[in-house]
């Protein structure tokens, strides 16, 4: 059987036959990404870990070798809600309210929590 393989000397080209490379470029995109979502802090510092992790055997000749990457995003802006409690049907709720007119009550339909947390 004829070996047809080529050998190169090792470099972030040629270790995992490019692997590194594409693995960066995925976690490019999920940055570059995350840097464009309107959601997340715009001056957040983003990261990319390329880790290689070598296990030479007993004779020290041959090396297996494990590649990853990974990334670190912005967090996304934390969202402001106003919680309502108080009761319905006798039982404690929270509820939210997006009103369409400014001046609509936002407790309609709940009544207001008693001291003690009786209604």
């Amino acid at each position: 059987m004829l070996d047809n393989r080529e050998e190169q000397l090792a470099d972030l080209h040629s270790i995992g036959a490019g692997a590194a490379l594409e693995l960066f470029g995925a976690e490019l995109r999920r940055v570059l990404e995350n840097i464009r979502d309107p959601a997340t802090e715009a001056e957040g510092k983003r990261k990319i870990t390329l880790e290689f992790v070598f296990k030479p055997n007993e004779s020290r000749e041959m090396v297996a070798t494990l590649i990853s990457a990974k990334s670190t995003l912005a967090a996304t802006k934390p969202v402001s809600e106003v919680l309502w409690v108080g009761r319905k049907d006798g039982q404690v709720v929270g509820t939210v309210v997006h009103a369409a007119e400014p001046e609509e009550n936002p407790n309609q339909g709940v009544l207001p929590m008693r001291a003690g947390g009786e209604s």
